[in-house]
């Protein structure tokens, strides 16, 4: 198993957010599956931290979040803040967690004279981040005083060391008009402290005190994500920048992905994607050619896997089924993330045979033992059955697995009950079981065919 990082996220919380109108939250472990009926708030969990993530990658300043991007796709506030009976929610909550034991929340929350309305505007009102040496909570009306008496003994020496060399600095060559203050000053989705100074009467300098782009960006900006609804297969893929960020949505860099492996004679990370897609039953093998500057064509073996003829039959991947198309993301951004990176991926095992989903969950425990963070949505309890076999076989760990079943109850609010599994992979009771379905199911269709059979004998 690969070592570890010790950056990366190992919690969301959120509250106010679409059905989790009270706050719920969720441990991430190398391995976490999200399981529940539809629409229970498995998505909901995590786009706000998706939201998060198309914010800091565009190159302008939307901003506090962009709201129509990528990765989540809102036309107005009022979809994404929870409802209730005197108008819904006006305000919602995401904490994110890390390892380097910085918690970082956020709130944000509609402003405008009339909430109702469709012109409303969102505003971050409230930072906080609760950390061995940075904590602080922050209003964006904080003034000098109120910064420093909010902020840990910590970040307040590195507060009056960063005024003490601001002093130094102005005062060598610029004419300073009063001292430097601190002001609170927001940066896209985040609230930040900067070193305010006025020189020269018409300049305003400034200078960032939290150290938002070493702890809490990256593994922000890093997060790998697959939606449910990937792309169709296409002939022709355009060229496109590779790691160790992918903004927005992953499948749009697989080609070019594939393509760098090949460049740089990867065989390690070629050999084991072409031995995923046999496990699978897929395709034996997958090739990128490059045609020129902007274009890739991702080609596959039309042969079956268990075919005894020797040479292959390579046909551009959309002449073959969609299972391959919407399947080799998901290998390739489970490959290609670090360890302690973030990959989410909405249902991986659509358009994938039974035997299939088993196989996959192989390719997830690989991830896990790696050291990727892998957050899983799934309705398949053949993979989570599968999991849990890997986890009795002695393949994969139990700490590293982590299961969270989302349900709504009659107001239509999200609650999450989590579970961990024990060393021959059980994890009790449910709120509501996929077996129970599957033998309801099965007992439905025994009943049918005995009173159909009892009816043709009389």
């Amino acid at each position: 198993m690969s070592e570890q990082t010790d950056q990366g996220i190992t919690r969301l919380t959120v509250a106010g957010y679409k059905s989790i109108s009270r706050e719920q939250s969720i441990a991430i472990r190398p391995l976490t599956l999200l399981a529940g009926a539809n629409s229970a708030g498995k998505s909901s969990m995590v786009q706000p931290l998706l939201l998060l993530k198309q914010t800091l990658e565009v190159s302008y300043d939307p901003g506090p979040l962009l709201l129509n991007g990528p990765n989540v796709q809102f036309s107005s506030l009022r979809e994404l803040l929870s409802r209730g009976s005197r108008g819904g929610a006006s305000a919602f909550t995401v904490g994110v967690g890390f390892d380097h034991a910085a918690d970082l929340t956020l709130t944000f929350a509609r402003i405008g004279a009339e909430k109702s309305t469709e012109t409303d505007k969102l505003a971050l009102t409230r930072m906080s981040i609760a950390g061995a040496h940075n904590g602080v909570q922050l209003t964006p009306e904080m003034d000098h005083d109120a910064i420093i008496a909010a902020s840990s003994p910590e970040l307040r020496q590195q507060m009056q060391l960063a005024l003490a060399r601001e002093m130094l600095h102005l005062t060598t060559g610029d004419t300073l008009h009063g001292d430097p203050r601190l002001k609170v000053m927001r940066r896209r989705c985040f609230l930040d402290i900067s070193v305010v100074a006025q020189v020269d009467w018409n300049t305003e300098h400034l200078l960032s005190i939290l150290p938002l782009d070493i702890l809490i960006e990256p593994a922000i900006r890093t997060t790998i994500h697959l939606p449910g609804l990937r792309d169709w297969p296409e002939r022709m893929y355009p060229v496109s920048a590779t790691g160790p960020q992918f903004p927005g949505t992953f499948q749009q860099y697989v080609a070019s992905v594939i393509a760098g492996w090949q460049a740089q004679g990867r065989r390690d990370l070629l050999d084991q994607l072409a031995t995923y897609l046999a496990d699978l039953n897929l395709t034996r093998t997958i090739e990128a050619h490059v045609r020129d500057s902007s274009r890739i064509d991702l080609l596959v073996d039309r042969m079956p896997v268990g075919s005894s003829r020797r040479a292959s039959d390579m046909v551009n991947i959309a002449d073959v089924g969609i299972s391959v198309s919407q399947t080799l993301p998901v290998l390739v951004a489970l490959l290609a993330a670090a360890p302690g990176q973030l990959v989410i991926i909405e249902q991986p095992e659509l358009h994938l045979h039974l035997s299939a989903q088993v196989q996959l969950a192989r390719v997830l425990a690989d991830a896990a033992l790696r050291g990727v963070r892998v957050i899983v949505e799934t309705h398949s309890s053949l993979l989570l059955l599968s999991v849990q076999t890997l986890v009795a076989q002695g393949h994969l760990p139990p700490e590293l697995v982590q299961l969270h079943w989302f349900d709504r109850d009659a107001a239509g609010v999200t609650t999450v009950a989590s579970a961990n599994l024990d060393a021959t992979g059980a994890f009790g009771d449910w709120p509501v079981t996929f077996d129970t379905v599957e033998l309801d199911a099965q007992r439905h269709y025994l009943d049918a065919a005995e009173a159909r059979q009892a009816g043709q004998s009389h």
